[in-house]
């Protein structure tokens, strides 16, 4: 099945925006006209599905410490990418029609987030290069063309998390295992500016205005500026 539309996914760390700014291009694109007489289409993913998926459901489980504190990056990431293989079969669909498809997190997140948790280059590197493998040949999962990477400081998105709703998935407590652990923000961050700067489809989105936040209309024209390169109809 051939691939006609776009793929785009929103990563960062938690608490920095991305299902605002996810909403927000998606309103920008229902702006758009692809030509005289068709709109664009777009379909929003929002990995983890921890109410309706089996394996997003075991994600939650696992970010709820049931399975412990101490779990080994390759043993936490198949139920990440189960949950996202599974989609992953709707998603082409929707690409070979055309659509745009918009991903708050994918496969990229475990990018970030797993590889915070090895010291080494080398071990990272070797992590990377599993994770694909598993990801795009083993599972066939499909690779985006763009990955937006929100960067906010991480002692700020620690704030902003405990500004959250109440969620399910961790049953009334203000943070999951990932969020809650400050040292493990600040090395995924770490780990995401480097593969903004390694890797060409991934941009940086500087969220920072000094020590504030900027708003979300003023990130959302940052974004909307880089994603022209990609979609050459935008005015």
């Amino acid at each position: 099945m051939s691939k006609n539309g776009l793929m785009i996914v929103f990563e960062g760390l938690d608490g920095t925006g991305k299902a605002t700014q996810v909403n927000l291009l998606q309103q920008f694109f229902a702006q758009q006209n692809l030509d005289e007489n068709i709109m664009t289409q777009t379909v929003i993913y929002d990995f983890p599905r921890y109410y309706d998926n089996f394996w997003g459901k075991t994600v939650g489980r696992m970010l709820n410490r049931e399975f412990g504190s101490d779990i080994n990056p390759y043993l936490r990431t198949p139920f990440y990418l189960l949950d996202q293989a599974e989609a992953c079969k709707t998603m082409r669909e929707d690409l070979a029609n055309g659509k745009i498809v918009i991903c708050n997190r994918y496969m990229t997140s475990s990018m970030i987030f797993q590889t915070a948790l090895l010291r080494s280059p080398k071990a990272k590197s070797e992590y990377v290069q599993w994770l694909e493998e598993a990801s795009y040949i083993h599972l066939q999962m499909l690779r985006p063309d763009v990955v937006f990477c929100l960067y906010v400081e991480p002692k700020i998105a620690q704030t902003l998390i405990s500004k959250k709703n109440s969620r399910g998935y961790i049953k009334g407590k203000k943070k999951d295992m990932n969020e809650e652990n400050l040292k493990h923000q600040k090395n995924a961050g770490k780990d995401m500016l480097h593969f903004c700067k390694t890797r060409k489809n991934w941009l940086l989105i500087n969220c920072m205005d000094g020590l504030n936040i900027k708003s979300p209309k003023a990130i959302n024209q940052m974004i909307v500026e880089k994603i022209k390169r990609y979609i050459k109809y935008i005015k």
